[in-house]
């Protein structure tokens, strides 16, 4: 997860390094680095990071606005950003991405990037979500509306076959 240090400072004002230090006191586990435009925050797992997600929310920041990422980004190492970001910018390469903050300067880059994922990075059909992990019987999204940590069950194959054999 990446936040932009000017959202933070605008939600936070004075108290921008105290609540700053409080996400890495509260969590942990949760590795933190950052630059003059940039805080980033490494989850390792859907849970972690929907707690996050829902303390930054709670702190005031905003996550989405308008279909678009706001003051803060969730950001996949290899799918890259499964939503639109005017301030992030992500490339792949040879070693794995770049991710990168852009200006507001920046010309907007309308080139189609191949990062080679094809598995369901969007959920339209369910809102606006990013897929972190998939499993035989499940899948766990997290929801840009609410920040929370979604799991779609889905029938087990043992059933789907017997359904076939009845024909249902």
């Amino acid at each position: 997860m990446i936040a932009r240090r000017k959202a933070l400072h605008r939600v936070w004002r004075d108290n921008f390094v105290p609540l700053v230090a409080s996400i890495f006191l509260k969590f942990p586990e949760v590795r933190g680095f950052g630059n003059d435009d940039l805080v980033v925050m490494e989850c390792e797992n859907h849970v972690e990071l929907e707690e996050v997600v829902a303390y930054l929310l709670a702190k005031g920041l905003n996550m989405t606005r308008d279909g678009a990422f706001e003051d803060f980004a969730i950001v996949h190492g290899t799918h890259g950003i499964p939503l639109p970001c005017r301030w992030l910018d992500y490339r792949p390469d040879a070693n794995g991405a770049l991710i990168r903050f852009k200006t507001e300067s920046d010309p907007l880059d309308l080139s189609v990037i191949e990062s080679g994922y094809e598995g369901p990075g969007w959920i339209a059909a369910r809102g606006h979500g990013f897929m972190i992990a998939q499993e035989d019987d499940y899948d766990v999204w997290v929801d840009f509306t609410t920040g929370g940590t979604i799991i779609s069950l889905r029938q087990p194959a043992l059933s789907i076959e017997r359904e076939k054999l009845q024909g249902t």
